[in-house]
């Protein structure tokens, strides 16, 4: 959101200069001389500005005040991701209250490929921000150098070619080479910092990567994932990707991705000293495909995770399993939740490992009672959850294995455990 105060109305100068600038990049025809706006032409065009000063005709409009998370929710604008080939900053990025969010949004409504145009002036046209007081001290190439690190800094390795420009530098024009002459603060200098959203390849490119795919469809999407989240579920999507056999198994997965941030916003409540962010990532990319972001859903993970108080079935549950190693407990977790709420043997399920861990113990009196309950757990999730087995036959089935064989199964689920 950008400080309350009065906006200044540009110079002619300055407003040309953007004008000519814009559309050299976004397209349309340079203002007249008696024009004070430029025509986008046919590609989908987003200012977001101050209301007072707009700059383009053809272009649709967002006033900034509705582009920051902290501005109330009935004002949020409805912008489809990825829907406009070029947003253009004409409010002065000295009033943003918190430049990177904004600059997040921005590139959340670019289409791959698609530019943004960042403007402002060397004198604040717009009310400086408290927390953008240091805009007043600065040269205006220190000004260029914010300007850009606002796009690293909201989506990372999202955005591509970030340049600035001073447009009304002494070699006259656009330039990249910045005009070191200038005082700092001078009303008649512009400048304009751009940036590209990447492009992805897709599936089937020669270039294409999973990986790669994962981290830059992730890129500015969500404060809730830092650099290391994105980089861990890059590599537990692509090891995913290659374990699909068939197209439409890793069509599906890549389709998912766009999923992980609303999963992190659970996550991210729990410490990375409590579940490191490796296995948080596992977690996440396990339960990617089947994850609704469903009421019943995120209560089951709330539960399960520990972030909320257990209710009798994730009591129940969390004592039939207290030894389970972490990695399995999370295994576990990522089997349960997709048919929390859709499969009543879920509920079952804390009773059944009840019943099944004590007869194991009785055949196997020396095993490790961490190995009992992941075997139990196991076999109860694929035979009892997933294949829908009356309890009565998976017991019978433990109670008809002798020891020799009983011990033999347990060692190989516990070997698979290591790989």
């Amino acid at each position: 959101m950008p400080a309350a105060g009065t906006t200044k109305a540009l110079s002619d100068d300055v407003k040309t200069a953007f004008l000519t600038f814009i559309a050299s990049r976004v397209g349309g025809s340079s203002p007249g001389t008696t024009s004070s706006s430029s025509s986008t032409g046919s590609r989908r065009v987003l200012e977001v500005g101050d209301a007072s000063m707009m700059l383009l005709s053809g272009a649709e409009f967002v006033d900034v005040n509705t582009m920051s998370s902290g501005a109330a929710a009935s004002s949020l604008p409805v912008l489809q991701p990825s829907s406009f080939d070029a947003v253009v900053l004409t409010s002065g990025i000295e009033s943003l209250l918190d430049a990177r969010d904004v600059y997040r949004r921005l590139w959340q409504v670019l289409k791959p490929g698609g530019v943004c145009l960042a403007c402002f002036s060397g004198a604040p046209y717009t009310p400086v921000a408290k927390s953008m007081k240091m805009w007043t001290t600065m040269n205006d190439e220190q000004k260029i150098w914010i300007a850009g690190s606002y796009y690293q800094y909201s989506a990372g390795e999202g955005w591509e070619n970030i340049e600035g420009y001073d447009l009304l530098g002494s070699t006259g024009g656009a330039s990249m080479v910045f005009d070191a002459d200038k005082k700092k603060n001078v009303e008649g200098a512009a400048y304009v910092v751009t940036a590209q959203k990447i492009q992805i390849p897709t599936m089937g490119s020669p270039d294409f990567a999973a990986y790669n795919y994962t981290k830059g469809s992730l890129s500015g999407l969500t404060a809730d994932m830092d650099a290391d989240d994105r980089d861990f579920c890059a590599y537990r999507v692509a090891a995913e990707f290659e374990r699909k056999p068939a197209d439409l198994e890793r069509q599906r997965l890549l389709t998912s991705v766009g999923k992980l941030p609303t999963i992190y916003n659970i996550l991210k409540e729990v410490k990375n000293i409590v579940i490191p962010a490796p296995v948080k990532a596992m977690l996440a990319v396990f339960l990617l495909e089947a994850w609704e972001n469903t009421s019943v859903q995120r209560e089951a993970l709330r539960m399960g995770l520990g972030i909320d108080k257990p209710d009798d079935y994730w009591a129940a549950l969390s004592q039939s399993t207290n030894a389970m190693p972490p990695r399995e407990k999370i295994l576990l977790l990522s089997d349960i939740i997709p048919y929390v709420g859709s499969n009543p043997n879920v509920q079952q399920l804390p009773a059944l490992l009840q019943d099944l861990i004590p007869r194991m113990k009785a055949k196997l009196p020396e095993a490790e009672e961490s190995q009992l309950q992941v075997f139990a757990a196991d076999i109860a999730v694929t035979d009892f959850v997933i294949a829908a087995q009356p309890a009565e036959k998976i017991i019978r089935y433990i109670d008809s294995l002798n020891t020799e064989t009983l011990q033999q199964l347990v060692a190989d689920r516990m070997a698979a455990t290591l790989k």
